[in-house]
């Protein structure tokens, strides 16, 4: 909600700055609304939580907040190519905004990616409408001098976009240290025979190389783990490697199963991932 609210503010505002008309009180009016705007943007830029910043529609890129700005100056032109790619621009972002609400039903970013998946499409279409020939200068008599804050808010906000670029590529950099020193333990477990039990239903899209020939198998809830815990009993599963989030996952399924004849060998953390492993007693 407050991302769409943003995202308002910030193209009404915008949409101003191609009026050679406004007055003084709408010319202040603008401008802090665009201050607000940028403020917003830098806080999410810098905010320590690492995908917060990651999951606006216009987060990333925030120069496009200018091609939605320019919808009705480039419609007023009468030119048909403008106005079908204001249509084509129109109905995907209506569409989008359906699909997300009404069939999708959750985020709209599409998962732990870096930017908005769904929405990739129409950002070459509102970059078209940010490079629209403009008719401001042209039609009407506009000084360089009034000219240059529009400049100014154009530069800052590609400085921006650099900016969450920037921090992507930072990002993309931790998850990719953090998979590698999370699949190492995974990757010994499964050299030494050990099967890899775990709740994260998301475990096989990280190891997806180690999964494609080593079992690792998925209990996402409760009962799920009772029948874990009497198949590798019954089994005689000699060692096994628990991962979770949930450091008390296992210890509190043992408790309905007080004889369950295996031991905690080791228990290691990486990050917020826990790793536990377990081997069956001798003589049990």
């Amino acid at each position: 909600m407050g991302r769409g609210l943003w995202t308002i503010a910030a193209v009404l505002a915008l949409t101003r700055s191609f009026d050679p008309e406004e007055t003084q009180t709408t010319r202040r009016w603008r401008l802090s609304m665009l201050a607000v705007t940028v403020g917003t943007a830098v806080y999410f830029l810098l905010t320590p939580i690492p995908y917060r910043s990651a999951h606006g529609l216009l987060f990333t890129t925030p120069w496009v907040l200018l091609g939605l700005s320019r919808i009705k100056e480039v419609w007023q032109q009468g030119h048909a190519l403008g106005r079908l790619l204001i249509r084509t621009l129109l109905l995907g972002l209506l569409g989008y905004i359906f699909g997300i609400l009404f069939l999708r039903g959750s985020s709209p970013h599409g998962g732990l990616e870096w930017g908005s998946r769904f929405f990739l499409t129409f950002y070459p279409f509102l970059a078209l409408m940010v490079a629209w020939p403009s008719s401001v200068g042209r039609e009407t008599s506009v000084s360089s001098r009034q000219q240059r804050p529009l400049l100014v808010i154009t530069g800052m906000l590609l400085l921006l976009g650099i900016g969450f670029q920037l921090r992507g590529l930072n990002t993309i950099r931790q998850d990719k240290q953090f998979v590698a020193a999370f699949m190492t333990p995974l990757q010994n477990a499964a050299d030494s025979g050990s099967i890899i039990v775990s709740d994260l239903w998301w475990l096989p899209f990280y190891a997806g190389d180690l999964y494609s020939h080593h079992p690792i198998l998925i209990f996402p809830d409760e009962k799920d783990t009772q029948d874990w815990l009497n198949f590798s009993a019954s089994a005689r599963i000699p060692q096994y490697l628990l991962v979770t989030l949930n450091q008390n996952w296992l210890s509190d399924a043992l408790e309905e199963e007080p004889d369950y004849p295996y031991a905690f060998d080791e228990m290691k953390q990486v990050e917020n991932i826990w790793l536990v492993w377990l081997s069956r007693e001798p003589g049990s």
